[in-house]
């Protein structure tokens, strides 16, 4: 008589399938990660942020700071946003690829030049910002999303691509 049984390769002692969890690109858990980012739309941006993985499905934002702005000039408007509290949840990987979402709460400054308007000069705005993303992670160092930025309370809203290297 024989018996037949499955394995789950992460209840398994053994490596039969060479299912290895270590040669996963998303093994490092409890690692922390800096990303570089740059997004891009109407106009173009760029950040950093910090993040503390806990295990390979979630990790937390610790800091991240982004400047955005139009591809006109620096000088007639941006805002620098920078990010206090944050969450990242990813799935289950497959192969090199996984998803990821994240959101980031904290503080927002805006700022435009009013010429042409009642008062020259430089006006400046700030808000509680909101920051959301989502896309794939490919590998352990290249992400491609799509960002939301929404700015509290005069709702104001834009949506970003963005391509960043992790490290």
């Amino acid at each position: 008589m024989q018996t037949i049984s499955a394995q789950n390769y992460y209840e398994s002692e053994s490596d039969i399938y060479g299912l290895k969890e270590d040669s996963s690109p998303f093994a490092d858990v409890n690692s922390v990660k800096h990303e570089v980012s740059f997004y891009i739309q109407d106009g173009w941006g760029v950040g950093y942020q910090l993040r503390k993985d806990f295990s390979k499905y979630v990790g937390w934002n610790i800091f991240g700071v982004s400047y955005m702005t139009g591809f006109n000039s620096p000088a007639d408007h941006g805002w620098a946003n920078f990010k206090l509290l944050g969450v990242r949840a990813y799935t289950p990987a497959f192969k090199f690829i996984r998803a990821y979402i994240d959101i980031n709460l904290g503080y927002t400054l805006y700022y435009y030049d009013q010429k042409g308007w009642y008062d020259d000069g430089i006006k400046k705005k700030h808000y509680f910002g909101i920051d959301y993303g989502a896309g794939v992670q490919l590998g352990r160092h290249v992400t491609i999303g799509y960002n939301l930025n929404f700015l509290t309370p005069d709702k104001i809203k834009t949506h970003w691509a963005k391509i960043s290297y992790m490290f």
